[in-house]
């Protein structure tokens, strides 16, 4: 499988130079994710479909902010990625959380804590790939970005009127490259 990522454009294939190897091709080992907090949206029903992952930003500034946030708006996340690169699991995949809409029985849903208008620190784009890379082994969801249907990770906006999740660098996870080389 050739990585790419599929946008209203079209299929871009990743250059030969910069692929990484497919999630298959490597074992991947869980990332160190807390899950201490597991659990503290309260009993969500069981989800049988996973088409794949769709994330957000939250416009907080810490974990704990976006998880008032989200219990204030009876919203619910799979797993947020703070600014610092650590990882929390908030719910069980086979769960059906509150996150995107008339989607939310296809979609894991994956939260970034990020500022409005914040920079993305380096920890927690790499978080995201590794996390990424996992959740595609572990639930067979193909490691593609897509901007419309298909099977795959995806941005809150693709699913729902927003912008969310800003200008997350997607192109540094699926497809290798820094903001600096697609310049």
């Amino acid at each position: 499988m050739i990585p790419c990522v599929v946008s209203r454009v079209g299929v871009v294939p990743v250059p030969h130079t910069a692929r990484r190897a497919h999630p298959k091709e490597i074992a991947m080992d869980e990332p160190q994710i807390d899950r201490t907090y597991l659990g503290c949206f309260g009993k969500l029903k069981k989800r049988r479909l996973t088409d794949g992952v769709v994330v957000h930003h939250t416009c907080t500034a810490t974990p704990k902010a976006t998880r008032r946030a989200l219990q204030s708006k009876a919203c619910s996340t799979h797993f947020e990625i703070d600014r610092d690169g650590k990882i929390y699991q908030y719910a069980e995949l086979d769960r059906q959380c509150a996150h995107c809409g008339s989607n939310n029985h296809r979609y894991i849903g994956v939260d970034l804590t990020h500022p409005a208008d914040a920079e993305w620190p380096r920890e927690q784009i790499e978080a995201a790939g590794r996390l990424f890379r996992w959740l595609s082994e572990k639930m067979g969801i193909p490691f593609v970005y897509y901007d419309e249907p298909p099977r795959g990770f995806r941005a809150h906006r693709s699913v729902g009127n927003t912008e969310c999740p800003q200008d997350f660098p997607y192109w540094e996870i699926f497809c290798g490259d820094s903001r600096e080389e697609t310049k």
